[in-house]
């Protein structure tokens, strides 16, 4: 009959809807999928002072002053023979949790450097083959960017302790395996000079961080030329000029 509608018509036209319902479902779930590959990676600065970030610990421990505690100076320094060691220290709560990083970047800026000390007569003759006017221009060095294992206080570590009453496994932090990990994360060969940054590559270190957030000790920062005695020194987050103080440069997914 013309005024009846066959029940194969009814059935198609719901065919039809359940389709077009579970088309806008799947649409609608991978609109932030979309979105996310639309805009990219997340790329932050952190840095002590800028962009209300204030989660910088950083100091050095130094065996000419075995006592003594540098928290609140405002530059950090190396010193090849293990003379000194800088530490540096990032709060990554700002990152969301479960993050990807797909790149960190560790970026200490270098204010200057003094000493060299020939122990042989055949080093005197470089120092003299590399000397201009009488000015000797410093030998390239070596820095490396460990894995801090042993909680430190930047208000108490110094050459013999990490905290308040906690000593190093061996003064210096120089206990690996205990104070800090054998492997570097990454090194700078031929680093030389003042006003210019240093820049470890810190990727999986910094997701471990984020993973791990009770087990972020920062890092340590050695210095390498073992026939020289070389001191480095870099602005610290207590240094004068907030975009001169350390970054931990991080982009993630």
């Amino acid at each position: 009959m013309s005024g009846q509608r066959s029940s194969t018509g009814d059935t198609h036209h719901a065919g039809r809807r359940l389709l077009l319902i579970v088309a806008l479902v799947a649409a609608f779930s991978l609109l932030p999928v979309a979105q996310a590959w639309a805009q990219g990676p997340t790329t932050i600065t952190l840095q002590e002072g800028l962009d209300e970030y204030a989660g910088t610990a950083d100091t050095y421990i130094d065996l000419g002053n075995p006592d003594t505690n540098w928290g609140e100076a405002d530059r950090l320094r190396t010193k090849t023979t293990e003379n000194a060691d800088a530490l540096v220290r990032f709060d990554l709560s700002g990152i969301p949790a479960g993050a990807t990083i797909t790149q960190a970047t560790l970026r200490l800026y270098a204010i200057d450097h003094t000493g060299f000390r020939p122990v042989n007569d055949v080093l005197k003759k470089a120092r003299e083959a590399i000397s201009v006017n009488g000015i000797f221009f410093m030998p390239w060095i070596t820095l490396r960017a460990h894995q801090v294992l042993t909680p430190w206080d930047e208000g108490a570590a110094n050459w013999t302790q990490a905290m308040e009453g906690t000593a190093w496994g061996l003064p210096g932090a120089q206990k690996d395996g205990t104070d800090y990990h054998p492997e570097y994360v990454d090194e700078l060969v031929g680093f030389y000079g003042g006003d210019q940054w240093a820049e470890f590559d810190v990727t999986e270190l910094a997701q471990f961080w984020l993973d791990n957030p009770t087990a972020n000790h920062g890092a340590v920062i050695k210095a390498y030329l073992h026939y020289s005695t070389i001191s480095y020194s870099f602005w610290s987050s207590e240094g004068p000029l907030p975009w001169f103080r350390p970054q931990l440069v991080v982009e993630y997914e």
